[in-house]
């Protein structure tokens, strides 16, 4: 499955980056969501769905098969701003942008139902529906989603959720099992600062850090969204 939605990433990434939409920089949304900037993230977004949208309309015959693609990234981006808003605080909004970002994909059920889209497009969908309810302070909602989400957002969002509990032991498990992503890597750093180890904390933040800026067919909210987090750690531990 993993393989799976890493390939519809990286069709994504390859046509924002070439101009699909509008020689859009792909990375502008992640530096947004990484300082904290919200607004400017759904701005962004919003930017991102229009383009998108306007390159399916002129093709209404289908015809051009990078149709198929830019269909996708409508609903992607459209989940990207769910999760933006999540994080801002708006919360119904949140729900509203989900439920519209599912109606589109209903409606175009050839190309979300696809052997290729439908795994990668359900694991968006659910992590972003956890983001929703973790940010709502629906915990036991929000763990019950990231649970039954089998990807990397899934765990590391349920890596900090139990920290912030107090369980570092399924803390620190959680966090194991995913050390390329940098939410779980944030997890083990402040796990080693806790137990004043705070050169081996450095060593995770510092990779945290490695991770957000050099990841590649990743333009997730939920992947970059401890950005500032982690450079607050990094700054701490500079001496």
């Amino acid at each position: 499955m993993r393989n799976i939605f890493y390939s519809v990433l990286m069709i994504i990434t390859i046509t924002v980056s070439s101009g699909g939409a509008q020689g859009r920089d792909p990375q502008q949304l992640t530096r947004f969501v990484v300082r904290g900037e919200f607004a400017a993230a759904i701005d962004e977004s919003d930017r991102l769905v229009a383009d998108f949208q306007k390159l399916v309309r002129s093709d209404p015959d289908r015809k051009d098969s990078w149709t198929t693609v830019h269909i996708l990234e409508v609903g992607y981006y459209t989940c990207a701003k769910a999760q933006v808003l999540a994080l801002k605080g708006d919360h119904r909004d949140a729900e509203l942008v989900l439920k519209d970002a599912e109606y589109y994909a209903a409606s175009h059920p050839d190309e979300f139902a696809s052997a290729l889209a439908a795994a990668g497009w359900k694991q968006i969908v659910e992590a972003t529906r956890g983001l929703i309810l973790e940010k709502e302070g629906k915990r036991d909602a929000a763990r019950k989603t990231y649970q039954e989400t089998d990807s990397e957002y899934a765990r590391g969002r349920l890596a900090l959720m139990s920290l912030k509990e107090g369980d570092e032991a399924e803390a620190r498990r959680l966090a194991l099992q995913d050390i390329s992503e940098p939410t779980a890597d944030l997890v083990l750093g402040r796990l080693e600062e806790k137990a004043q180890n705070p050169g081996t904390a450095r060593k995770w933040y510092d990779k945290a850090w490695t991770q957000i800026q050099t990841a590649k067919n990743q333009f997730m909210p939920i992947y970059f969204c401890e950005g500032k987090a982690i450079l607050e750690a990094l700054e701490r531990l500079k001496n």
